[in-house]
This record gives structure tokens, sequence and C-alpha cells, in this order.
């Protein structure tokens, strides 16, 4: 890894852990390069590269402004957000991003009233089964945007799955899945998907906060 990336993860996890909050102001770049032992050059490579996933700003005259990820952050984000523990980032964050996984899962279902859809096995013994399974869903749905979003996803889905292999009734639902889209019933097959993630989510993070 080059020293501009070991910065740069170092930065964004102080970002994510929130040890650097939203709207303050970091040091100017010749003191970070001595607080991690770098060169300024490489400081300077690090921030722009941050600025681009939305975590920093910045501004002219007045310094480098951290940013609330949560309103700001780009898609790029997701892996490194995904990589931190459960404890370390919020119960709502977990579940926001099974929401927004699950909502497009309805979204890829419903592509499937206007394309065929070829067989799937379902074995889903592996973590990486449930992340394969989905993007096939994806990129068999006609529609080339889901792929790519899926796939922004994967760290995410890939730890989310390591709960999920275990368990017999998130394989049965996602079998019942497949086979009312192979018959043509997407209103059934999506009429499982709340019921599918709210399994995922106890397995994940133990449920929704009250």
């Amino acid at each position: 890894m080059s020293k501009e990336l070991k910065v740069e993860q170092i930065i964004l996890n102080e970002i994510l852990s929130e040890q650097l909050k939203p709207e303050e102001m970091m040091l100017p770049e010749r003191q970070l390069a001595i607080k991690y032992d770098c060169s300024r050059p490489v400081v300077h490579k690090a921030i722009i590269r941050l600025e681009d996933k939305g975590v920093l700003k910045i501004r002219p005259r007045k310094g480098i402004q951290v940013m609330d990820f949560k309103v700001s952050g780009k898609l790029s984000l997701i892996e490194a957000i995904s990589q931190q523990s459960k404890e370390s980032i919020s119960r709502k964050f977990n579940h926001d991003m099974l929401e927004f996984i699950k909502d497009n899962f309805k979204n890829v279902i419903r592509c499937f009233e206007s394309v065929q859809k070829n067989p799937t096995p379902i074995l889903l013994n592996e973590p990486e089964d449930f992340f394969t399974l989905l993007f096939d869903y994806c990129c068999q749905c006609g529609n080339s945007i889901y792929p790519m979003l899926i796939n922004e996803f994967k760290v995410g889905i890939l730890n989310v799955s390591k709960c999920c292999t275990g368990s017999a009734e998130v394989k049965k639902l996602f079998q019942e899945i497949e086979r009312n889209v192979m018959h043509n019933l997407p209103d059934q097959a999506i009429g499982l998907v709340d019921e599918l993630f709210e399994k995922i989510e106890n397995l994940w993070i133990g449920g929704r906060d009250v």
C-alpha cells in the first residue's frame, strides 16, 4: 500500500470513528505531515482523494474542513464503512444500508415482469454465495445500473452474509423468492422481501432499535 493510501486510510478511520467531527478544521498540511510521519505531498494527495470521496473539503485560504460523510459522502465510502465493526458505527447506519439494498432488490425483481430470468442455483453455503445471487439478479434484470450499484456494496454484503450462512430460514426465503420470480409472480416474490430482510437484520445487528 502506498504512503498516501495509508494516510488516507488513517484520516478516513478518524472521520468514520468521529475522532474528527463534521465542520471541524484539520491541522495545516505541514503539521499533518509531522503527525502522520510523511511528506507534505503525501498528505496533500491523501486529502485530494478524501475530498473526492466527500469527507473533506479544501477551503481556499481557510484550510481543510471535515464534512459530514452521511450527507456528502460518495458510494466509494461504502467499503471503508462496511469494514468498520458494528460497534464503531451506528446501528442506524447498518439498518439504513440494509434498507437501501432491500429496496433496490425489490426494484430488480420488478424488472422480471418484462425480462425472462435464467434459473439460478441457490446454494448459499458461503458468504460469497449471497453476493453472487444478488449480483446475478442485478445482471439479468436488464438495467445496467443495478450491477454497478450492488458492486459498491460488496464488502457490506459479504460482512452481513457471514451471519446468514447458517440460517435455514434465510435460505428458504431466498428459495421461495426465486420460485416466484421463475413462475412470473413478482408481486408474491416482493411480498417475501421484507420478511427476508427482517430476518437478515435480526442476524446482523439484532433487529431494529425501538
